[in-house]
């Protein structure tokens, strides 16, 4: 169930979902601190030799997914979940380029789990 505000930050995020990586990537909007934490995140949770099921709320645009889905086994499942269609629409192109099929992509208000 969406409320007023929700709607508000789902507008905000599809509205820059375009050039969120863009904006990110250039240390813009993180000044690099996005890519340290994920490769530092990686090493504590994901297990390369054992299948998981990993939820990532608040996927935007899915690198964190992506980075997870790379690390982890083949067996692994990696759910991304985001309130804005926008970023999941730049995620799920992403998925796609790079053939990935480990993939169920969701909003957060109706957890498909």
């Amino acid at each position: 169930m969406k409320g007023p505000d929700t709607k508000k930050i789902e507008e905000l995020f599809d509205s820059i979902a375009g050039d969120y990586d863009r904006m990110n990537h250039l240390h813009l909007l993180s000044l690099g601190t996005d890519r340290r934490w994920r490769r530092r995140a990686l090493k504590y949770f994901v297990k390369p030799r054992e299948a998981q099921e990993i939820l990532d709320v608040a996927c935007g645009t899915g690198d964190f997914s992506i980075d997870i889905a790379s690390a982890a086994s083949a067996e692994t499942i990696v759910t991304g979940i985001d309130l804005s269609d926008g970023m999941l629409g730049v995620m799920r192109e992403k998925v796609a380029r790079k053939g990935l099929d480990r993939f169920d992509i969701g909003i957060g208000m109706a957890l498909p789990l």
